[in-house]
């Protein structure tokens, strides 16, 4: 289960998908009910991600709710990060703020915050789609993402809510900016710059190249 959620952390789909799905047979084999729901949770969001759209999104929903009904909350505040991402990608951009703001609540509620930032940058998101014109509400959220990341030394969700800014004040023309905010979080890096976060931020501070 680590592998899946470590892999849907970086949005890569695929070994999310693939990691999920080693879980669910463990589950159905096992009888572990939670392991198996999960599981089913990251299986539904890489499907969706991967072109599945629609029906992987109502999976990943009706899942999310079997976890509340067995009184499981462990992960909740991701699994619903997850499911307000997709929801937004379908264009269910009302659906998926409330989602994500349920997923604020839930972490609240049991102290699961270590999505926190993933949470904010998700919504700085979907209120991009929302309004692109209005780019303020977009830009907080952002800001507090990184914010929060930083004070969790969560330095892979730091990385992805620059992206996020970076290509924001891009599109704004605020190119010198967007370096100056992506550079030093991208440098801190040492290691796995294979991964698809990586590789995207040096693709990003290339075009960002004076």
């Amino acid at each position: 289960m680590t592998l899946a959620i470590s892999a849907s952390r970086k949005d890569d789909a695929e070994a999310a998908g693939h990691a999920a799905e080693r879980v669910v047979e463990f589950g159905r084999v096992h009888g572990a009910a939670h392991y198996l729901a999960s599981a089913t949770c990251q299986a539904a969001w890489a499907r969706a991600r991967l072109g599945d759209g629609e029906p992987a999104a109502i999976d990943l929903e009706n899942t999310i709710a079997v976890l509340l009904e067995q009184g499981n909350k462990v992960w909740l505040p991701l699994f619903k990060g997850l499911l307000a991402d997709v929801q937004a990608e379908g264009q269910h951009i009302a659906k998926a703020l409330t989602c994500v703001a349920e997923a604020l609540e839930l972490a609240n509620e049991t102290g699961e915050h270590w999505t926190d930032s993933f949470l904010h940058r998700i919504r700085g998101e979907i209120l991009l789609r929302r309004d692109p014109a209005n780019t303020a509400p977009a830009e907080e959220a952002f800001l507090t993402a990184m914010q929060i990341a930083q004070q969790q030394k969560a330095k892979s969700f730091e990385l992805r809510a620059a992206m996020s800014m970076a290509r924001l004040w891009r599109d704004q023309g605020k190119r010198d900016e967007a370096r100056d905010l992506l550079g030093p979080v991208y440098g801190w890096f040492t290691e796995g710059f294979d991964t698809r976060d990586l590789k995207e931020a040096k693709a990003l501070l290339d075009e960002l190249a004076p």
